[in-house]
């Protein structure tokens, strides 16, 4: 389960270096979706390696990862790719097997809970950039989303109650949407990102010292248009 791990450093590095903001994107998109692979009743009996003790997890402890083939020479998971399973018995002697299930590796999916939200559109997510960036002080909200389509897609913003609020978009930085005061929409350019900050409706951004600020709040840090993925 460390894709729990990588999510929570690669998702605010978006927010700081917008090159990197569409193959985030895309790989969240990818390992949001797999991520249910990893429970037992997430993925079929026929593709796990301890099917007949999965009522032990409450489907809350997940395996410790999957791999393109089981590594412990099962019978009965010949042929199978991928198999859900751990690494517990491989370490010592002994290991019982139920510590294929991970408690450690489960325990990180909260990761994911404080980042990812579904939006009005399926496989559009919103990830929530300042969710795990700790050492940020005073940020704007800032939003990643990717969409993953040959086409252009439009998306949904609820402002939950905050006020007017203006939706900038730190990759090119165009508005958005003004003046929004409930929902607000926007489009996503075919296989393209959209790195949202959302500010006070009206705010003045202008560039200063070397980056988009509204006062001494950093809304955008400058840099090229990254190519798109």
């Amino acid at each position: 389960m460390n894709s729990f791990d990588l999510a929570w450093p690669l998702v605010p590095m978006a927010r700081y270096d917008n090159h990197y903001a569409a193959a985030v994107g895309k790989w969240m998109l990818n390992v949001t979706n797999a991520a249910r692979l990893f429970y037992p009743y997430g993925i079929d009996d026929k593709h796990q390696w301890l099917p007949e003790m999965k009522e032990i997890t409450k489907n809350v402890i997940a395996y410790e990862g999957l791999r393109k083939e089981e590594s412990y020479g099962k019978p009965a998971l010949k042929g199978a790719s991928p198999v859900a399973q751990g690494d517990g018995p491989l370490w010592a002697k002994g290991q019982p097997e139920t510590s294929m299930f991970s408690l450690y590796s489960s325990a990180q999916v909260g990761i994911f809970g404080a980042i990812v939200r579904k939006t009005n559109v399926e496989k559009i997510l919103q990830l929530n950039c300042n969710a795990t960036d700790f050492y940020q002080k005073n940020s704007f909200p800032t939003y990643l989303y990717y969409n993953p389509y040959d086409s252009v897609k439009r998306v949904a913003y609820n402002s939950a109650g905050s006020g007017n609020v203006d939706l900038y978009d730190a990759i090119t930085h165009d508005y958005l949407g003004k003046d929004i005061k409930e929902e607000g929409w926007f489009e996503i350019p075919a296989k393209s990102a959209r790195l949202v900050v959302v500010v006070p409706a009206g705010s003045s951004i202008k560039l200063r010292e070397g980056n988009y600020a509204v006062g001494d709040r950093i809304v955008a840090y400058a840099q090229s248009k990254p190519e798109t993925r």
